[in-house]
């Protein structure tokens, strides 16, 4: 019995471990630049997939919605404009980065952040947030449950300075 109380208190970390190395920085959907969506859509056309004029819209899109990116306010301006003030929004990136994301999962988690202290705000006391945010941290920016926790106990801090 003790033997085997012992070998699990051994091999599920080591399980665990290997689980997040596997899945790590395979998680982060990176934007494609315009020269490979071309070669992607070009590769499109010649198989088959899509017709030239479909590969011309899309690829006007793209190159439209790259060009409107800068009318978008960045994030310091959109936390300033919710009323976290800049040192307050140093500090949560310095929290964030000590429990583990990184510079590629930081934009994605400021930004989702925003929408659940606005969640938060509305909830009052009793906060509780969607399954689709934890969905959203896990499968399209790779973070674990740990961090998770913490994107969570900041976003509700932050709601109850507001």
């Amino acid at each position: 019995m003790n033997k085997t109380i012992l070998s699990i208190m051994l091999i599920l970390p080591m399980i665990s471990l290997a689980q997040n190395s596997i899945n790590k920085d395979d998680k982060v959907q990176k934007r494609p630049t315009a020269d490979q969506l071309r070669e992607r859509l070009i590769i499109g056309v010649e198989k088959g997939r899509i017709t030239q004029e479909q590969a011309d819209k899309r690829y006007e899109a793209f190159m439209q919605n790259e060009s409107n990116t800068d009318d978008k306010p960045d994030i310091e301006t959109r936390y300033i404009r919710l009323g976290v003030e800049t040192e307050e929004l140093n500090r949560i990136q310095t929290k964030l980065k000590d429990s583990g994301i990184t510079d590629d999962q930081l934009d994605l988690v400021l930004a989702a952040m925003i929408r659940m202290i606005h969640v938060a705000k509305n909830q009052g006391k009793e906060i509780d947030f969607s399954p689709r945010f934890q969905t959203y941290f896990e499968n399209k920016v790779g973070l674990n449950n740990l961090q998770i926790q913490v994107v969570k106990g900041l976003s509700r801090r932050v709601a109850r300075k507001l």
